[in-house]
């Protein structure tokens, strides 16, 4: 309980290794590889082989490509996934759906995770400034969240499957993202806690400014004696005040969200402007950002936007995300280069973005470079596009989906209990790949089969365009052929028939339909084991 109240400061772990050590080498990707990696972040696939084909003719055409994918319908969601592990707020713990009168569970707990990310990924959209985040009057819904909470959208109603901007009628005031019902039903609070934690999630998503990794250290023998109060020591104590000094003043703001009774709907879903005031009996400390002093929430988005910390998180964070690294010291120049530009352009996120992957780290390998494995939007989005198969129980992505998928499992967070996604391949990682590649296989091949069983070679096909699966007697030029095609097809580099990744390949093909005498099947095994190929798992 003491170090529920205290909010107390744990000591940072940072690692030092990589400010330490000698400067780190950069070593430039290919026109190719940096368009898979553009491609792969941007649209989650595989560049099309004409794409590439046009790239490795003219490098400087994958410039064109960046501006276009910026551009692509993806772009949105593609903001909603980047901050989605910011956020945190895509997560399936929320109120069930059958409490709310609906009976898609797994609809229902994706409009509410998605809720405070689609203002982002609209002000990203049409390139309005990032400010607007904390300062815009509007939220966005869908039909489940139009129907259960107290919003007003143009119409009257929201067409199912759609977002449209959208009010709150409850009193809450207009600060964008802290608008939400999401945002404070993943971070709630209690009597106890007196909206700490939820002010500690404000300063960490928009300032980078997280009290629990500030290192402070003290005994808390030495803080409370006996009978001693929590909250005087709190606002009294010189090692408490490190942190709350800030964070009371802040948790001030957020009264008017408070419930008492956290299973009640009717309670929870709206907001209490009566209760705005109730800091004054329960810490007596005025709200205040920082210092700056205000009368309630309806300043404190101005109050963030204006704070110049507001821009260098956002900065970290896209950086962070595609590096797929925390920021370091050493970043810290390329860091200011990237926070000139996001100014210089009006604080609009495609211009940042553009930044950071045409920088040396997005675009490098070796030691100061990135490498970058799969998460689960890559993979669910690569293997579709290749194969055609993608991977649904219910309707619902099962790579994707943490209630009945495996999202946690292929590498990705869940916003609860697994907060930061994977870059390097867990023991479970490895598992989804090879069970969805296995899927994904045996779907194209089967696929093909059956249409080459009927149209001359090539028509129809999605993969397989040089063997017609009518006779198993295919020579080996035929198979190296087709394992020429296929390497292409699904890793995008060109190979030669005597390559040692071919001979590999056909050494395999070989074995397999000796062993089993079916040339679907070896075929299918090869495909997976390709599927699989560390130049597909990392980009």
């Amino acid at each position: 309980m003491v170090m529920l109240l205290l909010f107390g400061c744990g000591d940072a772990v940072v690692d030092t290794a990589a400010d330490t050590a000698s400067a780190p080498t950069f070593e430039p990707m290919t026109g190719e590889e940096w368009l898979i990696r553009l491609s792969m972040d941007l649209r989650y696939r595989m560049p099309a082989p004409e794409e590439l084909e046009a790239v490795r003719a003219d490098p400087s055409l994958a410039d064109g490509y960046l501006d276009a994918w910026l551009q692509a319908p993806e772009y949105p969601e593609v903001v909603r996934t980047l901050f989605s592990e910011v956020y945190r707020t895509r997560t399936e713990d929320y109120i069930a759906a059958e409490a709310v009168g609906l009976t898609d569970e797994i609809d229902w707990q994706s409009a509410i995770g998605d809720e405070p990310l689609r203002i982002l990924g609209r002000v990203a959209d049409e390139d309005r400034p990032w400010t607007e985040i904390v300062t815009a009057d509007w939220v966005m819904a869908d039909d489940q969240l139009a129907g259960v909470f107290e919003l007003e959208v143009d119409g009257g109603s929201v067409p199912e499957g759609e977002w449209v901007e959208a009010r709150y009628t409850d009193g809450r005031p207009g600060v964008g993202v802290l608008s939400t019902t999401a945002f404070w039903w993943r971070y709630g609070s209690n009597l106890a806690n007196k909206n700490r934690h939820r002010a500690n999630a404000v300063t960490r998503v928009l300032l980078c400014d997280d009290f629990l990794a500030r290192p402070v250290s003290f005994d808390v023998s030495e803080v409370l004696g006996d009978g001693d109060d929590v909250e005087e020591a709190i606002l009294t104590d010189p090692s408490c005040l490190a942190c709350h000094a800030s964070l009371e003043p802040i948790a001030s703001y957020l009264w008017g969200f408070f419930y008492y009774t956290t299973g009640s709907l009717t309670e929870t879903r709206i907001y209490h402007p009566a209760r705005e005031q109730l800091w004054r009996e329960q810490s007596g400390v005025a709200p205040a950002w920082y210092g700056d002093p205000a009368t309630g929430l309806a300043d404190l988005g101005v109050q963030i936007a204006g704070d110049p910390r507001f821009p260098s998180c956002a900065v970290e964070q896209v950086a962070s995300g595609f590096w797929r690294r925390p920021v370091g010291p050493s970043d810290q120049e390329e860091l200011d280069a990237l926070r000139e530009v996001f100014l210089n352009e009006g604080l609009t996120m495609r211009p940042l973005m553009k930044a950071v992957m045409e920088g040396e780290r997005y675009a490098s390998t070796g030691d100061g470079g990135v490498v970058k494995m799969m998460g689960p939007p890559q993979l669910s989005g690569a293997i579709d596009a290749i194969t055609g198969f993608r991977w649904t129980y219910q309707g619902n992505d099962m790579l994707t989906d943490t209630r009945l998928g495996f999202r946690v499992m292929a590498g990705g967070s869940n916003g609860l209990s697994v907060l930061t996604n994977t870059n390097v391949p867990t023991p479970t990682v490895p598992l989804v790949h090879e069970r969805v590649a296995e899927a994904a296989a045996w779907t194209v091949v089967h696929d093909d089969a059956e249409l080459l069983g009927e149209l001359p070679p090539q028509e129809g096909a999605r993969l397989f365009t040089v063997v017609t699966f009518r006779d198993v007697d295919d020579t080996e030029a035929v198979v190296r052929e087709e394992l020429v095609n296929l390497w292409w097809q699904v890793l995008g580099e060109q190979v030669a028939e005597d390559s040692a990744e071919i001979d590999r390949l056909y050494e395999l093909y070989r074995d397999l339909f000796a062993l089993i005498g079916d040339e679907r099947e070896a075929w299918i095994s090869v495909l997976s084991a390709l599927l699989r190929e560390p130049g597909m798992v990392f980009y």
